[in-house]
């Protein structure tokens, strides 16, 4: 059961119990697969099936030096051309602040940061639902991701609480056209084949996502739910909607940049997670108004986020870490935005909030969870490379050098990273004329 707290820890009890497809991959083969990445690209590049265009033609809004990159080398791919490259990573095309990129590497960062997560909270949830998931509710998820897999939060909740009906959001559909209809999944590794050449949502190493257990394969949708869309929909409506499992569906919006496609007060509980590397702060002002519209009175809202100022780095980390602050700012990003939305929360007048934080230890110190989340900052940080270097005025090899430099300090000195889980009560006399953003000290400017 993806809630069960015992389950998680008895996998991760002891290092040699660490399951192998969580360990740290070798440097040689992280190597290893971001020079495939970069000849599968190259390959693309080279393809009369794929057009080619500089970054002069559709720029990356992100700041004047990256609009002016000769060698960006845009290429469309993925679904329905959402895509562009920078340096050997592929990013969302239409994304205003693009610091992440949405590629395998980092769906295998976020795979891993999921399950830490969910061992250092206990389950996938932390606000107390538990009794009315299972009697059955009406959740919807936030940003779900840069892909789905088994393991994944919100599958492992519609697995977990058959009687709940799950909606997942996210600014792109990682699906394939052909999801839904029987026998056109991908599968990978079954004949040796190279798979095709294009970004899907199931981590490579598992088979088709209609066979990853028997209870998934019963609840997938293996036809075209079009005829069974609530007549309620507007024909947009039908045509972000996509029906995953019986109680799962997943809808592309982006929620910075639009309203929710759903009636006012249609939820009982809406959850978010991580998304300080991809909202402003005036995203972060309109985007919890709408998940509070959306929300039933006296229904729950659940935040999951990362505070990126980590505690007890030496003067190297500390000063790469001032930088790469400063440089979120400049884009109209906090990266300490975790810390504050307790107070966000009684901005919005919202009751009962409570706040529930976790210090997650950085390195071999904190045994296997330090040893995961060391990995998952490497990671980030090797995402983070193509464009913090360039926010920096640094190039890539001295962005990765300085944080070589972070890691060694952080082996004497026992960092760790707080995360939060923030959640409340909408009123039942709820009036969203009484916001005081002023409240909120993140805000008041």
């Amino acid at each position: 059961m993806g809630n069960s707290q015992s389950d998680i820890k008895s996998r991760f009890s002891s290092r040699q119990h660490l399951p192998k497809h969580l360990r740290p991959l070798p440097a040689k083969k992280l190597e290893k697969l971001q020079k495939k990445l970069n000849e599968q690209q190259q390959g693309k590049s080279n393809s009369s099936d794929h057009k080619a265009f500089i970054a002069e033609d559709r720029p990356m809004r992100l700041a004047p030096r990256l609009r002016q990159e000769q060698d960006m080398a845009l290429i469309c791919s993925g679904p329905r051309g959402a895509f562009k490259w920078f340096k050997g990573r592929r990013y969302l095309d239409h994304s205003s602040n693009p610091l992440l990129p949405n590629d395998q590497l980092e769906l295998d960062r976020s795979r891993v940061q999921t399950f830490i997560l969910r061992w250092v909270f206990g389950g996938n949830i932390v606000a107390p639902l538990q009794q009315e998931l299972e009697k059955g509710i009406k959740v919807l998820n936030v940003s779900c991701g840069p892909g789905m897999w088994a393991g994944h939060h919100i599958i492992d909740l519609a697995l977990d609480y058959r009687q709940s009906h799950f909606v997942a959001i996210d600014n792109c559909d990682l699906l394939p056209d052909d999801f839904e209809e029987e026998g056109k999944h991908i599968e990978y590794g079954t004949t040796g084949e190279q798979p095709q050449q294009y970004f899907t949502p199931v981590h490579p190493n598992l088979s088709k996502l209609n066979n990853l257990t028997p209870v998934l394969a019963s609840d997938c949708s293996l036809t075209s739910q079009e005829t069974s869309l609530s007549s309620q929909l507007t024909q947009e409506e039908m045509k972000i909607k996509r029906c995953l499992l019986k109680n799962l569906d997943f809808y592309q919006v982006d929620v910075t940049q639009e309203r929710l496609p759903f009636q006012d007060d249609e939820f009982d509980f809406v959850k978010q997670r991580l998304v300080t590397a991809s909202f402003t702060l005036d995203n972060w002002k309109s985007v919890l108004q709408e998940l509070i519209r959306v929300t039933k009175p006296g229904g729950y809202i659940e935040l999951i986020e990362i505070d990126f100022s980590t505690c007890n780095l030496g003067p190297k980390g500390s000063k790469l870490e001032t930088d790469m602050l400063e440089a979120a700012r400049r884009l109209g990003c906090e990266a300490r935005i975790a810390a504050y939305l307790a107070d966000a929360l009684k901005a919005l007048n919202l009751e009962d909030v409570n706040c529930k934080s976790v210090s997650i230890p950085l390195g071999e110190w904190g045994l296997d969870l330090g040893v995961l989340w060391k990995h998952n900052l490497e990671s980030f940080a090797e995402s983070t490379s193509p464009v913090l270097s360039q926010m920096l005025n640094i190039s890539v090899t001295e962005y990765k050098e300085r944080w070589r430099d972070y890691f060694e300090e952080v082996k004497e000195t026992k960092s760790f990273t707080n995360v939060y889980s923030v959640w409340a009560k909408v009123p039942l006399d709820y009036n969203p004329d009484n916001i005081d953003w002023s409240l909120c000290p993140v805000f008041k400017s």
